[in-house]
């Protein structure tokens, strides 16, 4: 990918903050805005966040203020887990509070035996039928992000045709897509009026995921052109981390995901770049 297309204005690009969990929130928010991402999407690390600590939300906000970010998603908690609904509704009030419209979640573990399929299934409806009023009052939706393909998957696809569509749908993530790849993109085709949330980023080989769009196997003319099926607008979410990278320091790091977001961001709305 290059860079000739940044005269071109894409306002709502977000990265996860899992990019680089050792670098403090308060760090990681100034590099973002300096490199003009308009968003921040918070990962699974709560004790990286301290969302959930006294005055944690607060200082979000405040933080938020001081780099002129947005908040785009929460990265909640495993649904089929007995605490789930108690700790998803502290996640809602954050979220509400951050003005976010969408929670991130895995509806069950990454990866299961078939055989614990149908106990996840119920443990999951059970769960987010409990948080539908919940989710109702704060006008927050649920995105169940795809894991595992396999059962772990399915899971997700059983429980999206039980639940109410109007506070769940799918947070499709690409790398886990496309594990055992390069994969078709027939879930993401089966849920275009479903998708909720996208975590985008490319895969190399079985443990090598979350990598910088275009420098890995995933198809992404064939994934950008899906996209555009989705006709999505909530902001291009990368979910990418430095571990695998050729970058060093944050700054390059991060300069390289700006570019990557915007071309993806390009490559999705407007069907004449690719």
């Amino acid at each position: 990918m290059n860079d000739e297309h940044q005269n071109i204005d894409v306002p709502q690009l977000s990265i996860s903050t899992s990019f680089d969990y050792g670098l403090p929130l308060d760090q990681q928010l100034r590099f973002i805005s300096q490199e003009r991402f308009s968003h921040v999407s918070f990962g699974s690390k709560q004790d990286h966040s301290s969302l959930l600590t006294p005055g944690g939300c607060k200082n979000i906000i405040r933080l938020l203020e001081e780099n002129n970010l947005e908040s785009d998603t929460i990265h909640g908690d495993m649904l089929v887990r007995p605490n789930a609904v108690e700790t998803t509704i502290e996640l809602i009030d954050v979220a509400s509070e951050l003005g976010m419209n969408r929670i991130v979640a895995h509806g069950g573990p990454f990866s299961f035996h078939a055989e614990a399929l149908q106990d996840h299934l119920k443990n999951l409806i059970d769960n987010c039928n409990a948080l539908s009023p919940i989710l109702e009052d704060n006008g927050i939706r649920i995105a169940l992000e795809n894991v595992m393909p396999g059962p772990a998957t399915t899971l997700v696809e059983l429980a999206l045709a039980e639940l109410d569509p109007d506070y769940s749908g799918l947070c499709y993530d690409s790398s886990h897509d496309q594990i055992d790849g390069p994969r078709s993109f027939d879930l993401l085709k089966r849920y275009v009026d479903r998708v909720f949330a996208v975590h985008i980023s490319d895969r190399i080989a079985p443990f090598i995921d979350h990598v910088l769009p275009g420098k890995g196997f995933i198809d992404w003319k064939k994934m950008c052109s899906t996209l555009r099926l989705v006709n999505y607008s909530e902001p291009v979410m990368l979910e990418v981390m430095m571990t695998h990278s050729k970058y060093r320091t944050t700054e390059s790091f991060l300069k390289e995901a700006f570019i990557s977001a915007k071309e993806t961001w390009i490559s999705i709305h407007h069907d004449n770049y690719i």
